[in-house]
Parts: C-alpha cells; structure tokens; sequence
C-alpha cells in the first residue's frame, strides 16, 4: 500500500534549522525506501518582497538619511534623537531579516529539486488554528 502509485507523502516543515534537518533526513529515508515524496510544503516562509533591491535601497536610505528625515518627523512625532532611533532600528532590523529570506530562498531552491511540487505558507502573525485562518491562508496564497 505505502507503495503504490497512488499513494504520496507530503514533508511539512518550517526552514529553521532542526526542523528543516529532520524533513531532510526524512526526505532522504523516503528516497531510500522509495516511497513517493509528491510536496514538501515549506510553512512560515517570509514574503519575497524581503529579498527586494528596491527594499533594500529604502532600508540603506534610512541608515544614510536617518538624522535628516528625524528632524523633519520629529515635530510630530517625539525627540529627533528618538525618531532617529527607531529608523536607525527598523532599517537594520529590515536588513537582517533580508539576510534571512534570502537564506530562506536558497534552502528553498535546494529543496525543490526532490518533490513534484514545493509550496510555502507565508508568515502569519498568528498560528492557523480554525476555519478563519485557513481561509485566511487560501486569500493568501491563492490571490
């Protein structure tokens, strides 16, 4: 039964270390038994528009530009010194999450290359855990 033709397994992991380790060693053990792997859906994957040029150019021109533009957001905001603080720390932390969707992408591409079909469920603030969420995830993915 578990190897006929009709028959497909489907390897579900996020793209963080241990568990991406265990999908690919079960991966491997589905080869050497030659049990059909039809998907390996890849969950909580970050957006592609964090690998962005463009995103990143906005993220350098924070860093670059952050004492200029905290003057002329500050007095609608707070203290220059804090307005400059936290561009300073969005585009920073912009820049290394970057580091991780690019990363990301690579593991991805790596993996594609055993299954018919690679799929990722991308990041919610939330976990999925009823109807509304999995409706939720089909707009998503799906529009």
């Amino acid at each position: 039964l578990l190897h006929d033709k009709r028959t497909t397994f489907m390897v579900v992991s996020t793209l963080e270390a241990a568990p991406l380790r265990e999908a690919e060693q079960f991966i491997d053990v589905m080869g050497e038994k030659k049990f059909h792997l039809g998907a390996v859906i890849l969950n909580k994957v970050l957006p592609d528009y964090m690998r962005s040029d463009r995103s990143a150019e906005v993220a350098d021109r924070l860093l670059a530009r952050g004492a200029e533009l905290s003057e002329a957001l500050a007095p609608g905001l707070a203290e220059p010194g804090q307005v400059q603080r936290v561009l300073t720390e969005v585009a920073e932390s912009f820049l290394n999450f970057q580091v991780v969707a690019c990363r990301e992408a690579e593991q991805q591409s790596e993996l594609a290359v055993t299954p018919e079909v690679v799929a990722s469920v991308p990041f919610f603030e939330t976990d999925i855990y009823d109807l509304a969420g999995l409706v939720r995830l089909g707009e998503r993915i799906w529009s």
